[in-house]
């Protein structure tokens, strides 16, 4: 996500909100945010930035809407409406983010990142060949764009074109030779390909991770080491399970006077399987839900 600063009345807070942003602390960044917007209620960049903050929290509908008067409030601005078309990719308005990206393609048809909108919207409706020919046009204009790079890997993975991914790989580490995204499509090729070895060094190389944790969870009980059990715990972030519950998870404790909610998780196969559970959880819990 594009960022712009710009000298108004709202300069000083905007000028925090973008260092708060840029150093992770969003609450910080979103009260600097609303300053701004007290102070001048229009201004593009602040509106920009509260749905950047926004978006990154998963509150995509109000991000959408306070990138949709950013650019309103600038319609010349190619970036804020680059931002926005994501925004709409996000929170899954299809036609909303293919229409901006069109849009940018008409007033600026070099922009790249109009074409990587449009490789990611084939990306995620399982287009692949479509989604790797955007995607190449969007990084022929922009070499040095590592999550262009990604995006492709991502794309040449689930196309079953894992050598290629690793090509792409080879030229993001040269970008950025320490990103885990990278490492970790490396290693999710190399895991495809039943090189065990290679995909373990590569999710190392990735770090902490979750994405890495989780797929160096599926190696390792692929070489019959049961360790990848407590690695693929990392699910729970990557499919924000139990999000919004205010409750602590079942440490496996009986609680006779307690109530258990049991979550569905990876599938309706997983949860069939897991039901011959459900009288064992009976005894062990006043109810079951």
């Amino acid at each position: 996500m594009k960022q712009r600063s710009r000298k108004s009345g709202a300069r000083a807070p905007l000028e925090l909100a973008v260092a708060h942003v840029q150093a992770g602390r969003h609450p910080e960044a979103e009260v600097e945010l609303r300053r701004a917007l007290a102070a001048q209620p229009g201004h593009p960049d602040a509106l920009n930035l509260m749905g950047v903050v926004l978006l990154g929290r998963g509150d995509h509908e109000r991000a959408v809407d306070f990138m949709r008067r950013a650019v309103r409030a600038s319609p010349e601005s190619h970036s804020l409406r680059e931002n926005l078309g994501e925004a709409l990719r996000r929170a899954g308005d299809v036609a909303g983010a293919r229409a901006e990206a069109e849009k940018l393609l008409l007033a600026a048809p070099d922009r790249p990142a109009a074409w990587a909108l449009l490789g990611r919207l084939s990306l995620d409706a399982g287009q692949l060949g479509e989604a790797a020919s955007l995607l190449s046009r969007a990084l022929q204009r922009s070499p040095k764009d590592l999550d262009v790079l990604l995006s492709l890997m991502v794309a040449c993975n689930r196309a079953g074109e894992h050598a290629l991914a690793r090509r792409y790989g080879d030229v993001g580490q040269k970008l950025a030779p320490d990103d885990a995204r990278i490492w970790t499509n490396i290693g999710q090729a190399y895991r495809a390909e039943r090189r065990f070895a290679l995909a373990t060094d590569a999710f190392r190389r990735a770090g902490a991770f979750p994405p890495a944790q989780f797929n160096l969870g599926f190696v390792r009980m692929h070489e019959h080491d049961l360790s990848g059990l407590e690695l693929l715990e990392e699910r729970k972030a990557l499919l924000g399970i139990g999000v919004g519950l205010a409750m602590p998870e079942w440490q496996g404790e009986p609680q006779p006077t307690g109530t258990l909610l049991v979550l569905h998780e990876q599938g309706m196969g997983d949860t069939l399987l897991m039901s011959r559970f459900y009288p064992w959880l009976a005894q062990r819990f006043a109810r079951v839900v």
